[in-house]
């Protein structure tokens, strides 16, 4: 698949890089190249937050610990940011601006000149407003950058082994209130227990 090696090659070139991480396939697979190519010069990054589920973070550092990545997590409120809990249509943009503030300090930090996320090629049709706050941040996009669609991210996932590589796509908690309704850690709670109780039925 000449796509990977492209996907290789070019997280090789930026020869040190800080991943914003999930647990998700995209972020997985972009963490794991990282990983491959530049060893604990990619810093795996991982952004807890209230409207993330347990299971999805649990998942994120078991496969860290499994594949020994250079890993962090760090945490911090999502409902605090400013205009976040108001659930305008561009909530995603918030999020993403938080987030890539909070990667971009470590960055600093730590010397590190690229941040990378998880971001593919179908994620360009949809409507996607956290893409603002990566390009404002100059956050690179590899699997983008390198061509790869949804299925050829699964598909290299599977190749690599990665146990996530079917993993059902898993939006953040706030994603199931409708814009405009107000975001409160009640409602983030229950919606997380009550999908927790379909999934083990």
């Amino acid at each position: 698949m000449n796509k990977i090696y492209q996907l290789e090659a070019l997280i090789q070139s930026w020869q040190k890089v800080i991943v914003g991480y999930s647990g998700g396939v995209d972020s997985t697979l972009v963490a794991y190249v990282a990983n491959k190519m530049l060893g604990n010069k990619a810093l795996i990054v991982l952004a807890k937050t209230e409207t993330i589920t347990a299971e999805d973070v649990d998942l994120a550092r078991t496969i860290a610990k499994k594949q020994s990545f250079n890993f962090r997590k760090i945490a911090y409120k999502e409902l605090e940011i400013n205009n976040y809990a108001a659930n305008p249509v561009n909530r995603c943009y918030y999020c993403k601006q938080e987030l890539y503030k909070q990667l971009g300090e470590i960055a600093k930090t730590e010397h590190i000149p690229f941040i990378l996320d998880g971001a593919n090629l179908d994620d360009l049709g949809d409507y996607r407003p956290g893409r603002m706050a990566a390009k404002e941040f100059q956050v690179h996009s590899p699997l983008i950058e390198a061509q790869l669609n949804k299925i050829e991210v699964r598909e290299a996932a599977k190749l690599y082994g990665l146990p996530n590589y079917d993993k059902p796509a898993a939006p953040c908690l706030s994603s199931r209130i409708p814009y405009g309704t107000m975001i409160d850690l009640k409602s983030i709670t229950m919606i997380e227990e009550a999908e927790r109780y379909i999934r083990q039925k």
